[in-house]
C-alpha cells in the first residue's frame, strides 16, 4: 500500500499542474513569512547539494518552490540577500545548469590548527568582574554585525538583540539568575524567531543562537573585553512557562516585542582587570567514543 502511494505521489509530483494542487494542500495559507522564508532557505539549500554533486535538481523541488515563491510575491515580501541567493539557486534549477554552478576548491590540506583564531578560542575566558570604564556602543555594533556571520540552520538567521539601555538593565534583572552580571557595562539581551521554524526543529533555535553567541565571545575577546552568557529559564521556544503569566507579559509589553521573538541568552562585557585561570578540560580520550579512537 505505501508503495503504491509513493508511485501516485511521484505521479502527482512529476506535473506541474498536479504539484502546484498537492502543495496547495500541504501549505495552510497562515503559513507565517518567517516560515515560508525558511522554506524557501531549505529548498535553495538542496539545489546547493545537487549543484555541488554535479546533479539535476529534482522537478518536485522546482514546483515546491515556484508555490512557495507565488505565495511571497501575492504578500508583497520583500526579498533580502540570502533569498537573492536562493533565487539565483532557483532560476539555475529551472535551466538545468548544473554545470554552471561556482564554487571554489580547497588549494590545500591543512593539519595543523595552530592559528590566530585557535590562539583566541583557548585564551578566552568567562569574566564576572569589571571595571566602570565604558565601553563604545559602536565597537559592540561592528562585533554583532560581525557575529552574524555564524551559521544557521537553512540560513535562517533567526537571532535578534537588543543592547541594552540603563533602565532596561534595571527591569531585566529579575529574568536572569545571579547578580555578578547586573553591573558589567554591556548587556546584550539574545532573542530568536521562533516563527522560522516548523515543528520538527523548534529546537534548533539553540543551536543557531548558540553559534551566533560564541562568534560574539570570541569577538569580544579579541578586542580586548571580557564576557560571560547567561542562560535564560523563565519561558522556552516550546512555549513552555516556568514563571508566573504576569511576568512573562510583562516581558513583552515592556520591550515592545511580538512573543515569537524568545530570549535564549544574555552576554555581559566589560573592561576587566584580571583574568581567570583556565580550568581543566577533558582529554580525547574522554570526549572520543567509540570507533577508531
Amino acid at each position: 500500500m505505501r508503495k503504491i502511494k509513493t508511485i501516485i505521489k511521484n505521479i502527482v509530483l512529476s506535473n506541474k499542474v498536479t504539484a502546484k494542487h498537492y502543495f496547495k494542500k500541504q501549505y495552510s495559507n497562515d503559513i507565517s513569512d518567517d516560515l515560508l522564508f525558511s522554506k524557501i532557505k531549505q529548498i535553495a539549500h538542496r539545489y546547493d547539494h545537487k549543484f555541488l554533486n554535479s546533479m539535476l535538481v529534482n522537478k518536485e523541488d522546482i514546483y515546491e518552490m515556484e508555490y512557495l515563491l507565488e505565495i511571497a510575491i501575492d504578500r508583497n515580501l520583500k526579498f533580502d540577500d540570502s533569498l537573492l541567493w536562493a533565487l539565483s539557486l532557483h532560476k539555475m534549477a529551472q535551466l538545468d545548469a548544473v554545470n554552471s554552478y561556482m564554487f571554489k576548491k580547497k588549494e590545500t590540506d591543512k593539519n595543523s590548527y595552530e592559528s590566530e583564531i585557535s590562539k583566541i578560542i583557548k585564551e578566552r575566558r568567562s569574566v564576572r568582574k569589571w571595571n566602570e570604564n565604558k565601553v563604545k556602543v559602536e565597537l559592540i555594533k561592528e562585533i554583532i554585525k560581525t557575529s552574524l556571520w555564524a551559521p544557521s540552520s537553512c540560513n535562517r538567521q533567526p537571532v535578534r538583540v537588543i543592547i541594552l539601555d540603563e533602565e532596561q538593565k534595571k527591569f531585566i534583572k529579575k529574568y536572569f539568575s545571579g547578580t555578578f552580571w547586573h553591573d558589567a557595562p554591556v548587556q546584550v539581551l539574545i532573542m530568536c524567531n521562533s516563527s522560522a521554524y516548523s515543528k520538527t526543529d523548534e529546537l534548533f533555535p539553540y543551536l543557531d543562537g548558540g553559534a551566533f553567541i560564541q562568534n560574539m565571545l570570541l569577538l569580544l575577546h579579541e578586542a580586548g573585553l571580557g564576557s560571560c552568557w547567561l542562560g535564560f529559564k523563565k519561558w522556552n521556544i516550546k512555549n513552555e512557562i516556568f514563571c508566573e503569566t504576569n511576568e512573562y507579559d510583562e516581558f513583552y509589553n515592556y520591550f515592545r516585542l511580538e512573543k515569537e521573538l524568545v530570549p535564549i541568552s544574555m552576554v555581559v562585557a566589560g573592561n576587566y582587570e584580571v583574568i581567570p585561570n583556565a580550568p581543566a578540560r577533558q582529554s580525547l580520550n574522554t570526549v572520543i567514543i567509540g570507533g577508531g579512537k
